[in-house]
Protein backbone atom coordinates (compact mmCIF):
# COMPACT_ATOMS: atom_id res chain seq x y z
CA UNK A 1 0.00 0.00 0.00
CA UNK A 2 2.83 2.39 0.84
CA UNK A 3 4.61 1.67 -2.44
CA UNK A 4 1.41 2.11 -4.47
CA UNK A 5 0.64 5.34 -2.65
CA UNK A 6 4.17 6.65 -3.28
CA UNK A 7 3.75 5.85 -6.97
CA UNK A 8 0.39 7.67 -7.04
CA UNK A 9 -1.63 4.51 -7.56
CA UNK A 10 -5.06 3.46 -6.27
CA UNK A 11 -4.66 2.88 -2.51
CA UNK A 12 -8.23 1.64 -1.93
CA UNK A 13 -8.02 -1.00 -4.64
CA UNK A 14 -4.60 -2.08 -3.38
CA UNK A 15 -5.96 -2.46 0.16
CA UNK A 16 -8.89 -4.54 -1.12
CA UNK A 17 -6.54 -6.80 -3.08
CA UNK A 18 -4.32 -7.11 0.01
CA UNK A 19 -7.35 -8.15 2.06
CA UNK A 20 -8.26 -10.83 -0.46
CA UNK A 21 -4.69 -12.13 -0.59
CA UNK A 22 -4.51 -12.24 3.21
CA UNK A 23 -7.75 -14.19 3.40
CA UNK A 24 -6.49 -16.56 0.69
CA UNK A 25 -3.27 -17.17 2.66
CA UNK A 26 -5.02 -17.68 6.02
CA UNK A 27 -7.94 -19.78 4.79
CA UNK A 28 -6.00 -23.04 4.12
CA UNK A 29 -4.69 -23.03 7.71
CA UNK A 30 -7.69 -21.77 9.63
CA UNK A 31 -10.56 -22.40 7.20
CA UNK A 32 -12.84 -19.74 8.63
CA UNK A 33 -16.33 -19.76 7.24
CA UNK A 34 -17.00 -16.69 5.09
CA UNK A 35 -20.14 -16.24 7.17
CA UNK A 36 -18.03 -16.09 10.36
CA UNK A 37 -15.63 -13.57 8.80
CA UNK A 38 -18.51 -11.33 7.67
CA UNK A 39 -20.25 -11.57 11.08
CA UNK A 40 -17.07 -10.69 12.98
CA UNK A 41 -16.50 -7.47 11.06
CA UNK A 42 -17.32 -4.16 12.81
CA UNK A 43 -20.02 -3.08 10.35
CA UNK A 44 -21.15 -0.27 12.62
CA UNK A 45 -18.01 1.66 11.73
CA UNK A 46 -19.08 2.07 8.08
CA UNK A 47 -21.79 4.68 8.83
CA UNK A 48 -19.27 6.52 11.01
CA UNK A 49 -16.74 6.71 8.17
CA UNK A 50 -19.45 7.79 5.71
CA UNK A 51 -20.51 10.48 8.16
CA UNK A 52 -16.94 11.74 8.42
CA UNK A 53 -16.84 12.25 4.65
CA UNK A 54 -20.17 14.12 4.85
CA UNK A 55 -18.68 16.42 7.50
CA UNK A 56 -15.76 17.27 5.21
CA UNK A 57 -18.07 17.98 2.27
CA UNK A 58 -20.27 20.20 4.44
CA UNK A 59 -17.29 22.15 5.80
CA UNK A 60 -15.95 22.62 2.29
CA UNK A 61 -19.34 23.82 1.02
CA UNK A 62 -19.58 26.28 3.92
CA UNK A 63 -16.27 27.88 2.95
CA UNK A 64 -14.33 26.57 5.92
CA UNK A 65 -11.45 25.39 3.74
CA UNK A 66 -10.77 28.94 2.58
CA UNK A 67 -10.93 30.23 6.17
CA UNK A 68 -8.53 27.56 7.42
CA UNK A 69 -6.18 28.23 4.52
CA UNK A 70 -6.05 31.92 5.50
CA UNK A 71 -5.43 30.99 9.13
CA UNK A 72 -2.61 28.67 8.12
CA UNK A 73 -1.00 31.46 6.12
CA UNK A 74 -1.07 33.69 9.22
CA UNK A 75 0.29 30.94 11.49
CA UNK A 76 3.06 30.10 9.02
CA UNK A 77 4.41 33.63 9.51
CA UNK A 78 5.15 32.98 13.19
CA UNK A 79 8.88 32.88 13.94
CA UNK A 80 10.85 29.64 14.32
CA UNK A 81 9.19 26.69 15.90
CA UNK A 82 6.23 28.81 16.94
CA UNK A 83 4.52 28.08 13.63
CA UNK A 84 5.05 24.34 13.95
CA UNK A 85 3.79 24.24 17.52
CA UNK A 86 0.76 26.42 16.69
CA UNK A 87 -0.16 24.34 13.65
CA UNK A 88 0.44 21.17 15.66
CA UNK A 89 -1.83 22.37 18.46
CA UNK A 90 -4.58 23.41 16.03
CA UNK A 91 -4.44 20.15 14.07
CA UNK A 92 -4.37 18.10 17.29
CA UNK A 93 -7.43 19.85 18.68
CA UNK A 94 -9.29 19.52 15.38
CA UNK A 95 -8.42 15.83 15.04
CA UNK A 96 -9.65 15.10 18.56
CA UNK A 97 -12.87 17.08 18.08
CA UNK A 98 -13.74 15.89 14.56
CA UNK A 99 -11.59 12.73 14.16
CA UNK A 100 -8.37 12.66 12.16
CA UNK A 101 -9.92 11.23 8.99
CA UNK A 102 -12.02 14.29 8.10
CA UNK A 103 -9.28 16.59 9.40
CA UNK A 104 -6.76 14.91 7.09
CA UNK A 105 -9.13 15.19 4.12
CA UNK A 106 -9.86 18.80 5.00
CA UNK A 107 -6.17 19.63 5.55
CA UNK A 108 -5.26 18.17 2.18
CA UNK A 109 -7.13 21.04 0.54
CA UNK A 110 -6.40 23.70 3.15
CA UNK A 111 -2.63 23.07 3.01
CA UNK A 112 -2.43 23.58 -0.76
CA UNK A 113 0.32 26.06 -1.52
CA UNK A 114 1.81 25.94 2.00
CA UNK A 115 5.49 25.30 2.54
CA UNK A 116 6.67 21.73 3.01
CA UNK A 117 7.58 22.57 6.60
CA UNK A 118 4.06 23.82 7.39
CA UNK A 119 2.49 20.81 5.70
CA UNK A 120 4.74 18.38 7.56
CA UNK A 121 3.95 20.04 10.89
CA UNK A 122 0.21 19.65 10.23
CA UNK A 123 0.56 16.05 9.09
CA UNK A 124 2.59 15.07 12.17
CA UNK A 125 -0.14 16.51 14.38
CA UNK A 126 -2.92 14.84 12.39
CA UNK A 127 -1.16 11.49 12.88
CA UNK A 128 -0.02 11.81 16.50
CA UNK A 129 -2.54 14.22 17.99
CA UNK A 130 -5.62 11.99 17.73
CA UNK A 131 -4.02 9.56 20.16
CA UNK A 132 -5.24 11.83 22.97
CA UNK A 133 -8.89 10.79 22.81
CA UNK A 134 -10.88 7.64 22.16
CA UNK A 135 -12.63 9.29 19.21
CA UNK A 136 -9.56 10.97 17.72
CA UNK A 137 -8.77 8.30 15.17
CA UNK A 138 -10.59 5.52 13.39
CA UNK A 139 -7.86 3.07 14.44
CA UNK A 140 -8.54 3.78 18.12
CA UNK A 141 -12.28 3.39 17.62
CA UNK A 142 -11.70 0.02 15.93
CA UNK A 143 -9.38 -1.12 18.74
CA UNK A 144 -12.00 -0.17 21.32
CA UNK A 145 -14.57 -2.24 19.41
CA UNK A 146 -12.21 -5.23 19.59
CA UNK A 147 -11.52 -4.66 23.29
CA UNK A 148 -15.24 -4.41 24.11
CA UNK A 149 -15.86 -7.62 22.20
CA UNK A 150 -13.29 -9.24 24.52
CA UNK A 151 -14.99 -7.65 27.56
CA UNK A 152 -12.11 -5.26 28.27
CA UNK A 153 -13.42 -1.85 29.30
CA UNK A 154 -11.37 1.31 28.85
CA UNK A 155 -13.05 4.55 29.88
CA UNK A 156 -12.37 7.76 27.97
CA UNK A 157 -10.69 9.20 31.08
CA UNK A 158 -8.39 6.19 31.49
CA UNK A 159 -7.47 6.50 27.83
CA UNK A 160 -6.85 10.25 28.11
CA UNK A 161 -4.62 9.89 31.17
CA UNK A 162 -2.34 7.31 29.59
CA UNK A 163 -2.37 8.85 26.14
CA UNK A 164 -1.57 12.35 27.40
CA UNK A 165 1.56 11.04 29.09
CA UNK A 166 2.68 9.35 25.86
CA UNK A 167 1.29 11.63 23.16
CA UNK A 168 2.02 15.17 24.29
CA UNK A 169 5.81 14.80 24.70
CA UNK A 170 6.04 12.81 21.45
CA UNK A 171 4.00 15.40 19.58
CA UNK A 172 6.05 18.33 20.88
CA UNK A 173 9.33 16.56 20.08
CA UNK A 174 8.12 15.67 16.59
CA UNK A 175 6.95 19.20 15.88
CA UNK A 176 10.30 20.62 17.01
CA UNK A 177 12.09 18.23 14.63
CA UNK A 178 9.95 19.04 11.56
CA UNK A 179 11.90 20.79 8.83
Amino acid sequence: IVAVNAAGGPVGLTAAIGLCLTLALVWPFDRPSPRVVVRSMAWGVLPLVAGLFVIVAALDAAGAVRAVHGGLLAIALLPGWGAHLAIGAAATIAANVFNNLPVALFAGTALAGQSASTTHAALVAIDLGPNLSVTGSLATILWLVVLRREHVRVTPWQFLLVSAIATIPALIAAELLVR
